[in-house]
């Protein structure tokens, strides 16, 4: 974890590292590699939308697309924002009707991680924020791909252990386990 001090947090605010703190905690130093690299895996290219553009616009993006997180950046291209279909929806209908900008409704806190940072250490940041993605950036905070659960998922099913990758099949030499049966009581 993050061993840098920190000043006492103000009264009333909560103590606990929000996830621009945990950015440092989730990162490899340079030159590590991870054994299952973001970069191996997020999905690219990434679309991104303006900070200034409006919730319509990033309604009509989300609709044509299928997306579900949709990075902001700001003028020189950096991630300053993250909105997802759940910040849409639980924007209050009098907001949405007066279609501010996208960053208005936007999560500011965002997540981010390298291209070599480990997978697993992108599920557990994620689990703990409840984010769904995360954009992973380079050095200038320019979005490279973003890590969804899906990819992570992908991830983890391409390097399983050979008796739990995807499509069912079992390892050689292990006999096939019996399901329990439930009975209608």
């Amino acid at each position: 974890r993050d061993h840098e001090a920190r000043a006492p947090a103000p009264r009333g605010r909560d103590p606990r590292p929000g996830p621009a703190a945990a950015l440092r905690a989730y990162t490899r130093p340079a030159g590590e590699e991870a054994p299952l690299a973001a970069g191996r895996f997020m999905s690219q290219p990434v679309t991104t939308l303006h900070l200034g553009a409006t919730i319509r616009a990033a309604r009509e993006l989300f609709l044509s697309s299928g997306f579900q997180h949709l990075p902001l950046v700001d003028a020189a291209g950096r991630i300053a924002a993250m909105l997802s279909e759940r910040d849409l929806l639980r924007a209050a209908p009098a907001v949405l009707s007066a279609n501010p900008a996208a960053g208005a409704i936007a999560t500011r806190e965002v997540l981010v991680c390298r291209a070599d940072t480990a997978v697993d250490l992108v599920a557990s940041a994620m689990l703990e924020h409840h984010f769904g993605g995360v954009p992973v950036v380079d050095g200038s905070l320019h979005v490279l791909g973003i890590l969804t659960h899906s990819d992570i998922l992908r991830a983890r099913l391409l390097h399983a252990p050979r008796g739990l990758q995807a499509g069912g099949g079992r390892s050689r030499g292990r006999p096939a386990r019996r399901r329990a049966r439930c009975s209608g009581r």
